[in-house]
């Protein structure tokens, strides 16, 4: 429950940022195009004006060119420990 509340907190955090670095406002509009995180799409987000969230279709990792990174960055390190970073 509380990492969930982390997770809305830090997200509608980064939705304020986001809206205050490009100068949203009412006659400027920004689209974010996002997965279907549960945080993502809760009732307990507060979008900033002029912030619009549109989201991929379900269950479509082939979209989001971030999935991509994933295998080749998790190779590496997979079956692993590591007493420290450095040694990451």
């Amino acid at each position: 429950m509380a990492q969930a509340l982390s997770q809305y907190y830090f997200f509608n955090q980064v939705l304020a940022d986001l809206a205050k670095h490009f100068g949203n406002r009412e006659n400027k509009h920004m689209i974010l195009v996002l997965d279907r995180a549960g945080w993502h799409s809760s009732q307990k987000l507060k979008i900033p004006e002029g912030l619009h969230l549109e989201f991929l279709p379900a269950y479509t990792p082939e979209r989001q060119t971030a999935e991509r990174l994933w295998p080749i960055i998790n190779e590496p390190i997979s079956n692993q420990t590591f007493e420290n970073l450095s040694q990451m």
